[in-house]
């Protein structure tokens, strides 16, 4: 299967708390198993920072590790112009059922700039006011 074809639906990504196999804490090794070489080498973020965090783009996905090759985020990016690795589908579900499912599981729901921003459980989703889902992340 190549990277490109990958679709992971979103409740999968909220039950699981996992994309392709790979959740934070894992070695970082495990990325290239499923997604092969990253697009760019690594990149050290936050140089003033006294913590080294690493960043591996492979398209519109990016890990984050840190100094012990450990996987400590994960981010889908479905908005950007990027190659997509990955693609999320949320059920066809409307922004306003997506509401109801966060007030019923108790999410912590912020509106600002146009997006609206769940987070619960060490998952963060992003949709557009318009219920365009925007970007995933595993933390």
């Amino acid at each position: 299967m190549k990277s490109e074809d990958f679709i992971v639906e979103l409740m999968d990504l909220i039950k699981d708390n996992r994309l392709c196999g790979i959740s934070i804490g894992d070695p970082v090794h495990q990325i290239q198993n499923i997604f092969g070489s990253p697009e760019l080498p690594k990149v050290r973020l936050g140089r003033r920072s006294k913590y080294k965090l690493w960043s591996h783009l492979y398209g519109n996905l990016s890990f984050v590790s840190d100094d012990n090759d450990v996987i400590v985020s994960i981010d889908i990016d479905l908005h950007g112009n990027r190659r997509k690795y990955v693609d999320a589908l949320h059920e066809k579900k409307s922004l306003n059922e997506w509401m109801i499912f966060f007030a019923e599981n108790n999410w912590n729901v912020r509106k600002y700039d146009g997006v609206i921003s769940a987070n619960s459980n060490g998952i963060s989703i992003s949709f557009s006011l318009s219920g365009k889902l925007e970007m995933v992340s595993l933390h």
